[in-house]
């Protein structure tokens, strides 16, 4: 992770519509320009967390680390979105936040601001939406994971957390994050070798087809037709 110091990249980011949708002028003071690299961490499960994030390029992966010693990806964060929200509104311990490719935050730090945010309400109103659609989001996931087949699902999974054309993760944490056994993860895996949309070698898959992918990950999206009825 690095500061960008630049007073012009700082003053573009910190008068784009995207912060000014959350933030009023008093923030500007607080508010920093963070860069993470892919695979380094954003929020950590064991650490208390520092500063609220807003997100304005790049992916993330939210990941659980369970008490029997298993790790569970819970959904990919694109860009815009804020992190660690919860955290600012209770007293609760962070999943792990992990950037998947170069990301851009502005950061505000929470120790000095918590009761300046709390209090404001331009900033709980854009809150309150944006947390409303992570709620109908996550519902739809539910949707998608018992309403369509282990191929849609894994195609939008690998598209989601992979780092440039590639991705490392292993078959049984896919596995235990999509709620399937580690033999059908691998069964499918093969297949979709075998039809040319990936390749593999050793514990690392290339994508091959991205088209392909996408087209079985686009189905995914039938789903939102029933959230938004």
């Amino acid at each position: 992770m690095k500061t960008i110091k630049n007073p012009i990249i700082r003053k573009q980011y910190l008068a784009s519509e995207l912060y000014r949708a959350y933030f009023k002028d008093t923030m500007i003071e607080y508010t920093q320009v963070l860069e993470y690299d892919a695979g380094e961490y954003v929020l950590q499960q064991s650490m208390e967390p520092v500063y609220l994030y807003l997100m304005v390029q790049g992916r993330c992966s939210v990941r659980a680390s369970l008490a029997n010693g298993k790790s569970v990806i819970l959904q990919t964060l694109h860009a815009p979105c804020l992190i660690g929200e919860m955290e600012l509104v209770r007293d609760v311990s962070p999943f792990t936040v992990q950037a998947l490719e170069k990301c851009l935050m502005l950061v505000i730090p929470l120790k000095q601001c918590r009761n300046i945010l709390l209090q404001d309400s331009y900033f709980l109103r854009r809150l309150c939406s944006d947390l409303v659609w992570k709620e109908r989001m996550e519902a739809l996931s539910l949707i998608c994971t018992f309403g369509y087949p282990l191929e849609n699902r894994l195609a939008k999974f690998i598209l989601d957390n992979r780092q440039e054309n590639c991705f490392y993760i292993k078959k049984v944490h896919i596995a235990e994050s999509l709620g399937v056994s580690y033999r059908h993860v691998g069964k499918v895996l093969n297949d979709f070798i075998a039809r040319r949309y990936l390749s593999k070698n050793k514990f690392v898959y290339t994508i091959i087809d991205e088209e392909a992918l996408a087209s079985l990950a686009e189905e995914l999206k039938a789903a939102e037709v029933i959230g938004d009825i």
